[in-house]
């Protein structure tokens, strides 16, 4: 198998339109992920629960390194690009490792770092959302108010002893009983 396959792959399936949408409803990418399967020799395709096995992964990884930036249709090769890194993705750290070894220095190495990035912002986005996360930051910002708050009162305090000392006042009393005098 040369290494230009699913580069020639790609260029089939995107010439034709083929769905390579991460969970598509409504083909399941059926179409695309069967002809990977015979690009691969595969008499079976592997369904999206079992996935590929562990040489097959490998291989389609070693050939996604040598795919270059597309020219043409970009947004469209990312996407199937994408999709199958989605696939290859097993969630097994040591293979998953190995996939991304292999697509290092590469364009699909690039989407793939992208594609962490955006899984990682999302989950920050998921905890931020979670209620308890919620009561936190409401905490957070009130003690921050009540900090200015406490600065101000601070600041007024100075301000105030310097107003009376200015004037001749000592205390705060005795500004209230010069003023109560008849």
């Amino acid at each position: 198998m040369t290494s230009e396959w699913l580069s020639d792959y790609l260029l089939d399936c995107i010439t034709r339109r083929v769905c390579t949408r991460i969970h598509c409803t409504t083909c399941g990418t059926h179409e695309f992920r069967s002809g990977l399967a015979k690009e691969l020799g595969l008499t079976a395709t592997p369904s999206r629960y079992t996935g590929f096995e562990t040489e097959q992964v490998l291989e389609i990884a070693s050939s996604l390194g040598g795919i270059r930036s597309p020219m043409l249709s970009p947004l469209a090769w990312e996407e199937a690009v994408r999709f199958i890194i989605m696939i290859l993705w097993t969630g097994s750290p040591i293979l998953d490792q190995e996939v991304e070894r292999l697509l290092v220095g590469s364009w699909a190495g690039e989407v793939l770092q992208r594609m962490k990035a955006h899984h990682a912002q999302r989950c920050l986005a998921a905890e931020l959302a979670s209620p308890e996360k919620a009561r936190e930051r409401r905490a957070e910002i009130k003690r921050q108010k009540q900090l200015v708050h406490m600065r101000r009162l601070a600041d007024k305090v100075e301000r105030d002893a310097l107003w009376r000392s200015r004037h001749g006042l000592t205390t705060p009393t005795a500004n209230l009983q010069r003023n109560s005098r008849p």
